[in-house]
C-alpha cells in the first residue's frame, strides 16, 4: 500500500512542476521557451545571409531514361530551377529568377509557420527517401547557411512510411513551387 501512495503523491509533485514550467513560461534546463514569433523572426533573420532553401523532388523509381528530378534553390537573390533527367544528374534545364531579401524573408517566414523546421524521428535508420516509396515521388527539404545545415529532412507520398519532415508537406511544396514563376510549365511533362 505504501508504495502506491508513494508513487501517486510523486505523480502528483510532477504534475505541479510540470504546470510550473507551462504557466511560468520557462524551459526545463532553465531559459525562457522561444515563442512563435521568436521562432519565426529568429528564422527570418537568415533573409540577410548568404542563406539557400532548397527542395528536391525525385520522381517514381523507374528506368533511367524516364526518371525525372526538379530542384527549387531559393535564396535572398535569387530562385532556381533545375530539371533534372536520369540517376546520373543530367540537368536538361535551368532557369534563373531574381529574388531579393525582402521576398526571402517572407518566404522564410512563410516556410517558418508551415513547419519548414520540424523535424521528425520517423527515419527507421534511413538516411533518405531513395527506395521508401518507389512507385511516388519523394521530397528532399534543405536549409544552409554557408557550411552550417539548419534543416535537412525527407518526406514521401506513401502513408505509413518512413519521413523525417515533421512539417505541412503540401503547404510547404505550394510555397516553393510559387518561388518559381515558370514552375507549371517547367514540369508540366516530367514523370513526377
Amino acid at each position: 500500500m505504501w508504495k502506491h501512495l508513494i508513487g501517486f503523491f510523486i505523480a502528483i509533485v510532477l504534475m505541479i512542476f510540470a504546470a510550473f514550467l507551462i504557466f511560468s513560461n520557462k524551459s526545463l534546463f532553465g531559459g525562457k521557451t522561444i515563442s512563435l514569433g521568436q521562432q519565426v523572426d529568429k528564422f527570418a533573420s537568415y533573409s540577410n545571409t548568404g542563406a539557400v532553401a532548397s527542395l528536391t523532388i525525385d520522381g517514381p523509381i523507374v528506368a533511367n531514361q524516364n526518371f525525372n528530378q526538379v530542384i527549387v534553390k531559393v535564396s535572398s537573390s535569387s530562385s532556381k530551377i533545375y530539371i533534372i533527367n536520369g540517376f546520373n544528374n543530367a540537368v536538361v534545364k535551368e532557369q534563373v529568377f531574381s529574388n531579393n531579401p525582402n521576398a526571402f524573408n517572407a518566404f522564410l517566414k512563410s516556410l517558418a509557420l508551415s513547419g519548414f523546421e520540424i523535424k521528425n524521428n520517423n527515419s527507421n535508420g534511413l538516411k533518405g527517401p531513395i527506395g521508401v516509396c518507389p512507385n511516388s515521388d519523394s521530397y528532399v527539404f534543405k536549409f544552409i547557411d554557408g557550411n552550417k545545415t539548419i534543416v535537412n529532412s525527407w518526406q514521401t507520398n506513401c502513408l505509413n512510411q518512413p519521413y523525417t519532415f515533421g512539417g505541412n508537406l503540401n503547404e510547404v511544396l505550394n510555397l516553393f513551387e510559387s518561388q518559381i514563376p515558370s514552375y507549371s510549365q517547367d514540369v508540366n511533362n516530367l514523370n513526377l
